[in-house]
């Protein structure tokens, strides 16, 4: 997932957004470790459908998604059509 610490946090509230996105491969595979469901709120201090995301890091955490499917998660984006887009253009892939 998305890499997000209290550093990170309070950059953002002095600074406004700096326009950093990183890929953190350890929360990345947190949930495929984590036996008893839980929900999961995926990239909380950012959006996985931002524009600077790569299309790799979004298929990366949708597989995760997928083989560790007994958890629940939860994605909000202010960008719903590039989502749509992703969803529809990738369904095959992961059924």
């Amino acid at each position: 997932m998305l890499k997000k610490n209290n550093k990170y946090v309070e950059t953002v509230n002095k600074k406004g957004w700096t326009g950093n996105i990183q890929f953190d491969r350890y929360e990345l595979e947190k949930p495929a470790k984590w036996k008893k469901p839980r929900q999961i709120f995926v990239c909380s201090m950012g959006d996985l459908f931002h524009e600077n995301v790569p299309d790799k890091w979004i298929h990366q955490v949708m597989v995760v998604m997928f083989w560790a499917s007994h958890h629940t998660y939860l994605i909000l984006t202010k960008r719903p059509e590039r989502m749509k887009d992703y969803v529809l253009n990738n369904r095959g892939i992961l059924e």
